[in-house]
């Protein structure tokens, strides 16, 4: 096998001390067993991140583990093969693989290999042999002993002084060998990346959560109700302390609902604009998307939006106006400013001291005191959420709201190309 130059004679050492196992000396049946030493450090790095700093002191990997996909028949679990590169002529084996699968491979009934694993076979000093690979679709990396019997006592040692030499070197290298952000910023070309589904994540555990809340909600009351502060149980330190305790909780669950239902909007309305902003309005400088609030948004959409009915989104609709009230209601809880804590007022009157709720005499569009939520107010804000969703639905073209249907509504994530010309392309690369 041809040694490769190295870029250090750190990694150089590395090679030398545990060098590369031929595809010719490797059995075609072995059991391993994984090595758990130093693997939370292992795995604060990036698969790739392993895959290219093996590569830059073993070449390629020795052995691929392929899937073999059949044309129309997308909904049965696709088959493997292992490839293990052989000495003489840089050929590879192919194992697990019958006569009647190479023929369909031949005919085109099979679609070519898509790799989905990778392995590294190292020598120890003691001609013991280490497994590096990969499982699960190439997402987890791990090393492993391959078994021939009993694990010596020096194997194991050196299998641990392998993995912190390919640790420190790990160390050194960081992000100069790879640095996902800039090289996604730098690379020409398609580029393709997912978001994580804000929105359906926050809009699930709302409905979770108010599940949740109606068995909760009622056991915190019965709570809270255990004594009566308006008698002597007041005057007791214990039950006047969880009162207070059990008081300030009661709500929590309703408002956590209300809580997640916004987030939801929000995160929606979000991955809408990312999603279908023009393309001459996604200039760095103009910064859209982080520049307008919520509501400039959800007014703006049609006009700034490929895939929209101008002007068909109108902000004098009820719908809009209920909007509004439920953005204000939202800064109210979430900024906790001064004025909108007042409980009470105080007034004597023949020396009599009376304390006034103040919340009788205000107009609230939900109580800001948490205590006073119920169900009916979270279903509430929840129909408000779903209407102006459905506003926004209405106002979309039929093939944007098809895309917006399958991928923001109902994914987990959601998948993005950046094309050639620069243009974002929501779950497809070519348009």
């Amino acid at each position: 096998m041809t040694i490769i130059k190295l870029p250090s004679k750190a990694k150089e050492r590395i090679y030398k001390q545990f060098p590369p196992v031929g595809g010719n000396e490797i059995p075609q049946i072995y059991e391993i067993k994984v090595i758990e030493y130093e693997r939370k450090i292992i795995e604060k790095y990036d698969v790739i991140f392993w895959h290219r700093l093996l590569k830059t002191i073993y070449g390629e990997p020795i052995e691929l583990e392929c899937e073999l996909h059949v044309k129309d028949q997308s909904s049965k679990s696709p088959s493997t093969v292992h490839l293990r590169k052989l000495e003489e002529n840089s050929k590879w084996e192919i194992s697990n693989i019958s006569e009647e699968t190479v023929l369909k491979i031949q005919s085109g009934e099979i679609k070519p290999f898509l790799p989905i694993n990778w392995k590294y076979f190292i020598r120890l000093s003691d001609n013991g042999i280490i497994e590096i690979g990969t499982k699960d679709q190439h997402t987890v990396l791990y090393f492993a002993h391959v078994l021939k019997g009993q694990i010596k006592e020096e194997d194991r040692k050196q299998a641990e002084k392998l993995i912190s030499l390919l640790l420190d070197e790990a160390k050194k290298a960081g992000n100069q060998l790879f640095n996902p952000l800039k090289e996604f910023e730098k690379f020409d070309g398609l580029k393709f990346y997912q978001l994580f589904n804000v929105y359906r994540a926050n809009y699930v555990s709302a409905e979770f959560m108010l599940s949740e809340a109606l068995t909760e909600e009622k056991r915190l009351r019965d709570e809270f109700l255990k004594y009566d502060a308006r008698i002597n149980d007041l005057s007791d330190e214990e039950k006047r302390k969880h009162i207070d305790q059990v008081g300030l909780a009661c709500g929590m669950y309703f408002l956590s609902a209300i809580t997640y239902l916004f987030m939801s909007l929000e995160g929606f309305i979000n991955i809408i604009f990312h999603s279908f902003l023009k393309k001459n309005l996604r200039d760095s400088n103009l910064n859209i998307e982080r520049r307008f609030d919520i509501e400039q948004k959800l007014k703006l959409m049609t006009s700034l939006c490929d895939g929209f009915i101008e002007d068909s989104i109108n902000s004098t609709d009820d719908i809009f106006a209920k909007f509004l009230k439920l953005k204000k209601y939202r800064n109210i809880i979430f900024h906790s400013k001064v004025e909108d804590s007042l409980k009470s007022l105080g007034f004597v009157e023949d020396g009599f001291l009376y304390n006034c709720d103040v919340s009788k005499y205000k107009e609230e569009f939900f109580p800001t005191q948490k205590i006073m939520l119920s169900a009916n107010d979270v279903i509430e804000v929840k129909n408000i959420v779903d209407n102006i969703i459905g506003m926004v639905l209405d106002s979309m073209t039929d093939e944007t709201r098809l895309l917006t249907d399958k991928y923001i509504l109902k994914s987990t994530h959601i998948p993005f190309f950046i094309l050639n010309n620069g243009s974002l392309s929501m779950g497809k690369s070519t348009k």
